[in-house]
């Protein structure tokens, strides 16, 4: 995170948000490519490349292409696969809209009243399956939650 704020209850709260780094203005550059040369030895993530959204469902993280089991490819628009694979690393914890509109959508995006719920609401019936709807839980007046075991 880079940012003008400096108390620390800023700083505590950029991190508790999600933030691996937090790197006040003004800054040096030679800091800030250090700090992201840090932050690129850090070992990948534990998400698999092949996730099963649902047993019928199959999600390639590195191609991003989304199948069926009835080899059927799911067409998934870059902000539903976004908010998908956001929810993927962030399996079971409520995430709210804010949340999503900070790490899926860029500062370019406007952001819309309902464009979270319309691409959810997208995703949900896209990945719906003969069998299976996907576990994408809505908590009222919280967000939303990924409900993988």
């Amino acid at each position: 995170m880079l940012t003008s704020k400096t108390e620390l209850e800023d700083i505590i709260h950029g991190i508790t948000l999600g933030a691996d780094d937090y790197l006040k203005k003004p800054f040096a550059m030679e800091e800030l490519l250090v700090r992201i040369e840090a932050l690129l030895r850090r070992p990948a993530a534990a998400t698999p490349l092949h996730f099963e959204v649902t047993p019928d469902v199959v999600i390639d993280m590195s191609s991003h292409k989304v199948s069926r089991s009835d080899r059927k490819p799911v067409v998934l628009t870059a902000k539903e696969f976004g908010i998908l694979a956001y929810f993927i690393n962030h399996k079971n914890k409520v995430i709210t809209q804010q949340e999503l509109y900070d790490h899926v959508f860029d500062f370019a995006d406007v952001q819309l009243s309902n464009s979270i719920e319309v691409h959810i609401k997208n995703v949900r019936k896209k990945l719906r399956t003969e069998h299976y709807d996907i576990p994408l839980t809505t908590i009222r007046g919280a967000g939303y939650r990924f409900d993988y075991e």
